[in-house]
């Protein structure tokens, strides 16, 4: 079958691309969007991966299409040459006719490109005259040691050609009109459905009165120096230095042997269990009492949001989007950079059952009103896609 064949052409064609195929925060964002306007708004989406990996099948579970054009990141690391940022245009240059042909097939509406770090496809969306927008969704530099390819060039181009620059907190929208002068506008993830909140709340409860075990913190996210989980390490070992009983799960893939040397120096191989990457986190949230936002540089913070929905109180290191959505002793508790405050917080929120169970009930209100996928997808349909 034709790829343009795929799509109904009585409804919106919105061809969704992506900056990689794991399954991240900004992956799954991008694909509860997509289903989320399927099922309100009737679009027929289509997404392009720039590599194989486990998205794909996440998507073929969804009945998602989807092809693979494997655009580079214009994007580097420390240390990168101004050669082979050059040789990342020279091969995004050559999947010209792979694209044409794509977009020519497939004839869609809008564009969607999921991040900052590969916008080399904005190019081709201007040049065939189809609106395309870019979703801000990180830092770069400030959370994953990435800075733009030519000092932010492209990054500006494609920001000036795009119909809409989106960024997924106030937080990132202040960063790059601040240091590339950008403008945008500020749209929050959605996670869940509303009725899925109280579902998970549900599961939650089920699963605190089947067990009694000893007090679970969990840091989720992946294993990098900025995401902190040496600090909340730092942390839980002040708490067992002053004989408070608790436990540590650190969830998410990475680099483990700085943290497997601290536990192993520290003593602490009882109390914290290492799990790794999971494909499924919601399968561990409902036996965590409690979860640590460590980050120094939260662009959105979905963990954040994704604990309050299941009832689970968080504490959130005071910075950048975390405090757009953590609100100190309302909807969960704030700590500065440094793990005897984030260790008297974690004291505060085990020891007080009346502040715990507020932290908790205000929480999951405010992710359930704020960020369910009602509101992302009708807030997207009516502010980018309905004049189309």
């Amino acid at each position: 079958m034709e790829l343009g064949e795929v799509l109904k052409r009585n409804k919106l064609r919105i061809l969704f691309i992506s900056h990689d195929a794991s399954l991240y925060g900004a992956t799954r964002s991008m694909v509860e969007l997509a289903e989320s306007l399927q099922n309100y708004y009737e679009i027929d989406p289509y997404f392009i991966l720039p590599r194989e990996g486990v998205l794909e099948q996440t998507l073929k579970d969804k009945n998602f299409r989807y092809s693979i054009v494997k655009y580079q990141w214009t994007v580097h690391g420390l240390g990168s040459s101004i050669q082979s940022q050059i040789k990342r245009i020279v091969k995004n240059l050559q999947l010209r006719k792979q694209t044409n042909r794509l977009l020519n097939e497939l004839n869609p509406n809008f564009i969607y490109i999921n991040t900052s770090v590969s916008v080399f496809p904005s190019f081709y969306a201007f040049f065939k005259k189809i609106p395309f927008a870019i979703h801000l969704r990180e830092f770069g530099d400030l959370d994953y040691s990435l800075s733009p390819d030519f000092n932010g060039i492209l990054l500006k181009i494609s920001s000036r050609i795009s119909k809409y620059v989106i960024a997924n907190s106030y937080a990132v929208k202040s960063y790059y009109f601040d240091k590339y002068k950008i403008l945008s506008t500020v749209l929050y993830n959605g996670l869940s459905y509303e009725k899925d909140f109280y579902q998970k709340k549900s599961l939650r409860e089920i699963a605190k009165s089947n067990y009694t075990s000893t007090f679970k913190f969990a840091i989720i996210g992946r294993i990098r120096e900025e995401k902190g989980q040496l600090l909340a390490l730092q942390a839980l070992n002040y708490l067992k230095n002053n004989n408070i009983a608790a436990n540590l799960e650190i969830i998410g893939g990475g680099d483990i042997a700085p943290i497997k040397d601290f536990v192993e120096e520290n003593g602490l191989e009882s109390i914290v269990t290492i799990v790794g990457q999971v494909e499924d986190v919601d399968l561990y949230y409902p036996k965590i009492d409690c979860v640590l936002v460590c980050s120094t540089n939260e662009a959105f913070g979905r963990i954040s949001v994704e604990a309050m929905s299941f009832g689970i109180p968080v504490l959130g290191l005071k910075n950048a989007g975390t405090l757009e959505i953590v609100e100190d002793r309302v909807t969960g508790l704030t700590f500065s950079n440094n793990y005897i405050d984030l260790a008297e917080k974690m004291i505060l929120i085990k020891e007080d059952i009346n502040l715990y169970n507020s932290l908790s009930y205000n929480g999951w209100n405010h992710a359930k009103n704020n960020f369910n996928l009602e509101k992302y997808s009708e807030t997207f349909f009516k502010n980018y896609l309905a004049n189309i």
